[in-house]
């Protein structure tokens, strides 16, 4: 992860009551209810490699942004690609409080103009939710660009 460059014009805002779009926001403030999120997440995904201490961590550092809605939560981070050069928005986690609604897919739009404004050459989303990559790939034009089998080594 590293710090965010272009985001900056995004803290000034507040949110819009008619507006459904996500705002930047201290997680400290809402550290009450997106730490049970961000355990729903990593309960659900053994693969995930982090404690939600990690995410507090990289949001106060600004190497991770949160971003909140009435619905949920997202926080991204970037990724530089140490060849080309080129970065890279991931939307790290994505959190709705109602089950079966898919925030990530929800904003896509807004982060893909967050990526655009703020110079990523890439927006990047990783899921093991099948529904996901469909609706992404389907609705709104992105390809899968990698499929990752894992087989752990050390407990069987």
């Amino acid at each position: 992860m590293e710090e965010f460059t272009g985001l900056m014009v995004f803290l000034g805002r507040s949110m819009d009551e008619k507006s459904r779009d996500p705002v930047i926001a201290d997680i400290r403030e809402h550290w009450g209810w997106v730490r049970p999120g961000l355990e729903e997440i990593l309960n659900e995904d053994p693969f995930i490699d982090v404690i939600p201490e990690d995410v507090f961590t990289a949001c106060k550092t600004e190497s991770a942004h949160l971003w909140v809605t009435d619905d949920g939560f997202v926080v991204t981070t970037g990724l530089t690609d140490p060849y080309s050069g080129k970065r890279t928005l991931l939307i790290w986690f994505a959190w709705a409080k109602k089950k079966g609604m898919n925030i990530a897919a929800q904003c896509v739009g807004f982060f893909e103009q967050v990526a655009y404004d703020a110079g990523f050459s890439f927006i990047e989303v990783r899921t093991r939710h099948e529904q996901l990559g469909e609706y992404i790939e389907q609705s709104v034009g992105w390809e899968k660009e990698t499929v990752i089998y894992r087989r752990d080594m050390q407990n069987g």
